[in-house]
């Protein structure tokens, strides 16, 4: 592998098995054709509440945050891509809304923040219509029955009743 994701848990409580996502990450890097590193912070509310509020100047709580080392869709000159945050609160109540797995639920926001890094992103319908293409392609390889956060924003899309909501 050309790639080296490390997970680090820092949620008080949750405690979900990191093995899985790092292969999925692995597998990410290597569909794009990139090659270098990323770290996966799994995090509460309040830590992702309090990166929203400084470096997005929003005051609210998100499920995932994207930090980028390098130029836009690059890396930084060792290679390291950057940090993503994903918000373990936000990722098991939406998995028990949705009626997934939690792991499934988590996988959705790993593939999601590694696009962020290597430049993708939703601000309009062509954007959001590319990462929710690539999202779907990922987690179907890995054997994911859930499809992706899709057009209509961050929801979490089951199987075949996706857009029923």
């Amino acid at each position: 592998m050309n790639a080296r994701v490390t997970i680090v848990n820092r949620h008080p409580c949750l405690r979900p098995a990191h093995r899985p996502q790092e292969r999925l990450a692995q597998k990410v890097f290597a569909g794009e054709r990139k090659r270098g590193a990323a770290d996966i912070i799994l995090a509460g509310s309040g830590l992702l509440r309090t990166l929203s509020r400084r470096y997005r100047k929003k005051d609210k709580i998100t499920d995932v945050l994207s930090f980028p080392f390098g130029a836009e869709g690059r890396p930084d000159a060792s290679g390291f891509w950057g940090e993503i945050y994903i918000n373990l609160d936000l990722v098991r109540s939406e998995a028990k809304q949705n009626k997934i797995t939690m792991k499934e639920a988590l996988a959705l926001r790993v593939v999601h923040g590694l696009l962020h890094l290597f430049g993708f992103g939703h601000e309009d319908n062509d954007q959001m219509t590319t990462m929710a293409k690539r999202e779907s392609r990922y987690l179907k390889a890995a054997g994911f029955s859930i499809g992706s956060w899709g057009a209509a924003g961050k929801d979490v899309r089951p199987g075949p009743a996706a857009g029923k909501r």
